[in-house]
């Protein structure tokens, strides 16, 4: 018998169909998350004004995150 074949079901090194799916989640999220900074990248090509409020937005999260009022 091959190895595959010994296997009881779900302890395969693939993991659970539950295991499977958050992959792929996880993949969709990080398709989703590099679309949304492409398109602040090109935003901010295109628009200064947007380049300047992304560096406010960033500042305020780093405040925040210091503890620092922005």
């Amino acid at each position: 018998m091959t190895e595959v074949a010994a296997r009881e079901p779900g302890t395969g090194t693939m993991g659970s169909h539950g295991e499977r799916g958050l992959v792929t989640v996880e993949f969709i999220f990080g398709i989703i998350l590099v679309i949304a900074i492409i398109t602040v990248v090109v935003s901010v090509i295109h628009n200064p004004a947007v380049g300047q409020l992304m560096l406010q937005l960033l500042s305020w999260i780093l405040g925040l995150i210091k503890g620092v009022k922005a």
